[in-house]
């Protein structure tokens, strides 16, 4: 069976429930005709903006999918009937699902206590509905990292209740990846065998705002964008040698980057201090040019993931079928894309 890398929840209120109420998010829905222009979908967008988070003075979207573009339904999304997203996972031959957040992908305070409380209460809302699960869903933990005792102390607690990994943005309070901030948190990831997970996501403020006020969508719509900061930062100051048992993830900006970044990096003549030792993961896309990344970086440095309840441009839920009826790569690669990799990122 499968190993699905990258999927998701989208949080509920139930989410919230283990903060302090005066804390917790508050949902506003509004009626099609209410929503202001600025704030409408494209057309034929996989979800709609008419439902919001409001958070320390913000709005958030609390996304409203369509069911059938995203094959998923609220139970399922929201995790408000384990058994339900189960039986999704049997008829995709998916054993295992790690699952990421939705709103809270990207940074939305910059009030450590509040990031602190968001956090743990998403944190301890995951565990028990992946405790339900019996090992199928596993948690990736999200970690306060605008205070480090608190980071320290959520790692702790993702290690004893059962997390398979903690998130990380490639920009976060205002720091690259490779900030000596970062250093303690990573330090105790290494010795907890946590990998650290970095997924797709925005920071709190525009990454360049010159530049998001000519192009808004590759800014701030992009979250890619991030990871390959993230992987740069992380590979040109040095990280992997630094933390070498640290297993380090890019999620869901596809692995076309990669030539264009190990030639920057000039990975190509020094890779072997990277890939080989398989501290590096990536994750692929059905639809991109496999063997040449295959060949650039090896067939042990991939995995797959569905992004499952997203239905956007990432979501492909029969991904993993899609890689092994590929006819350029080898069935071997295509079961370590598929599961091996995965098991041994997240140490399942």
């Amino acid at each position: 069976m499968y190993i699905d890398a990258d999927t998701h929840c989208d949080e509920c209120e139930d989410t919230w429930a283990f903060m302090p109420e005066i804390l917790r998010p508050t949902n506003i829905s509004l009626e099609s005709g209410e929503v202001p222009p600025w704030l409408k979908p494209d057309p034929g967008a996989a979800s709609a903006h008419s439902r919001f988070w409001f958070l320390d003075g913000k709005l958030a979207s609390h996304r409203e999918r369509d069911n059938n573009r995203s094959g998923t339904t609220v139970e399922t999304r929201e995790l408000l009937n384990v058994a339900a997203r189960v039986r999704d996972m049997d008829e995709l031959g998916v054993e295992v699902q790690v699952v990421y957040p939705t709103v809270l992908l990207n940074e939305l305070t910059r009030r450590p206590e509040l990031e602190a409380a968001l956090y743990s209460s998403y944190n301890e809302w995951l565990y028990r509905r992946c405790d339900e699960s019996g090992g199928r869903l596993r948690a990736v933990a999200m970690i306060p990292f605008g205070s480090v005792p608190d980071a320290l102390t959520e790692l702790r607690k993702a290690k004893d209740r059962g997390a398979v990994g903690f998130f990380k943005r490639g920009v976060e309070w205002d720091r690259s990846a490779s900030d000596p901030y970062f250093f303690p948190a990573y330090e105790l990831a290494q010795d907890l065998n946590l990998p650290m997970c970095m997924h797709s996501s925005l920071p709190f403020a525009a990454i360049d705002p010159h530049i998001s006020r000519v192009r808004p969508v590759f800014t701030l719509g992009f979250g890619g964008v991030t990871v390959l900061q993230g992987f740069y930062a992380l590979v040109a100051d040095g990280i992997p040698a630094r933390f070498p048992k640290l297993r380090i993830g890019f999620v869901e900006a596809g692995s076309s980057w990669v030539p264009y970044l190990f030639d920057t990096l000039q990975v190509f003549k020094d890779r072997d201090k990277y890939f080989p030792d398989r501290n590096m993961f990536i994750s692929c896309e059905a639809g991109e040019d496999l063997k040449y990344v295959l060949d650039l970086a090896g067939d042990g440095t991939f995995f797959v993931g569905t992004d499952y309840t997203h239905g956007d441009r990432a979501s492909v839920m029969n991904a993993h079928k899609m890689v092994f009826e590929r006819t350029d790569i080898s069935r071997e690669s295509a079961e370590r894309l598929t599961s091996l990799n995965a098991k041994k990122f997240y140490n399942l």
